[in-house]
């Protein structure tokens, strides 16, 4: 029994954390075309970080 209550609290940890790491960060844009606008407004530089979704 205490094993598979180990494995379901891993499980849900997992899912927790899964789910929380593609949260968005906050002040971030949410797509290219609006970081370029607010790069335009504030005159400084552009920092592109892009986290794939789907493997090719």
């Amino acid at each position: 029994m205490r094993t598979a209550g180990f494995f379901v609290f891993a499980l849900l940890t997992l899912g927790v954390l899964a789910n929380h790491s593609t949260a968005q960060p906050e002040g971030w844009h949410g797509s290219l075309k609006d970081g370029v606008e607010a790069a335009a407004k504030s005159n400084k530089p552009i920092l592109l970080i892009t986290a794939w979704k789907r493997t090719l």
